[in-house]
């Protein structure tokens, strides 16, 4: 593997690991977990600030693995795709986490991180 900053590739990893667990984001977002409160839209917030796209980017450019390359990328079109469709609706938190839409992102998420070695 090609070095990358090791933060960034973690902090992308843990981003895209909290996607994949519906159970986390219900708990997270609807204030049920003391620890921890988010919401859909700082989760998303959290990765524009990690420069998601300019990682992929990065990715493809330091020809790292693949197969990771392609979920990664699958998983940016669908929520890319989910965030154009929730912004007309206005949805909260709760209508994400009940929608089957928002259920596809979370699958690809999950697909993103079991390809991805770490």
């Amino acid at each position: 593997m090609i070095c990358m900053e090791s933060y960034w590739i973690d902090n992308i990893y843990n981003l895209i690991r909290d996607f994949s667990n519906i159970d986390d984001q219900r708990k997270n977002w609807l204030g049920l977990n003391p620890n921890k409160v988010s919401s859909y839209y700082e989760d998303i917030n959290m990765l524009d600030d990690n420069c998601f796209d300019d990682f992929i980017a990065e990715w493809r450019n330091k020809n790292m693995d693949k197969k990771t390359l392609k979920e990664m990328a699958r998983f940016r079109k669908i929520l890319n795709s989910y965030e154009d469709n929730i912004h007309q609706k206005e949805w909260g938190d709760e209508k994400v986490l009940d929608d089957p839409n928002w259920i596809r992102v979370v699958m690809q998420a999950k697909k993103t991180i079991d390809v991805w070695k770490v």
